[in-house]
């Protein structure tokens, strides 16, 4: 996804693509925090060390020189669709969890590859729920449809001998 920012006192614009994907759909708080970690990233391979003090001015710089456009102010409304196991870019096996908005389908990666999982054993269903549930936080999802999807994912999950009780 490509960002910008515009600085307030100029009006001049920035484009930078963000390896992120869904930032439409998080909030603003959300954004600001990619932002923050998106230049402290960009800092580092200058060969800048990021301190706490340097942290927080990039942090106040951000908030009080620029606004972010090119993401929705507010997170895009999304409705759980279904969970689905697919492959990824190399031919894994990945547990998605798909919401759709008004205009797209959005599959979120749940799981790392299936394969790698089983060879490590099951994963613990409390951490798992967890970790589901952190994920979905971050989406506009009613509680009825986080919980539903929770349950799903921990459906197929049992389904593929994954998860323990």
């Amino acid at each position: 996804m490509i960002i910008g920012i515009r600085e307030k006192n100029t009006g001049q614009t920035q484009e930078r693509k963000v390896a992120e994907q869904n930032v439409a759909l998080r909030d603003e708080s959300k954004v600001q925090d990619l932002l923050e970690r998106e230049m402290k990233d960009f800092l580092k391979k200058a060969g800048i060390t990021v301190d706490r003090g340097l942290s927080s001015e990039i942090k106040g710089e951000i908030a009080a020189s620029f606004e972010v456009y090119g993401v929705s102010e507010d997170k895009t409304e999304v409705e759980f669709d279904g969970v689905t196991v697919e492959p990824d870019s190399t031919g894994g096996q990945i547990l998605y969890v798909v919401l759709t908005s008004e205009f797209e389908n959005h599959k979120i990666p749940v799981t790392g590859h299936l394969h790698n999982i089983r060879q490590f054993g099951r994963v613990n269903r409390e951490g798992f729920v967890s970790k589901v549930r952190d994920l979905l936080d971050e989406f506009n999802l009613s509680d009825e449809e986080k919980e539903k999807a929770v349950k799903e994912c921990i459906r197929v999950m049992r389904g593929e001998k994954l998860i323990t009780r």
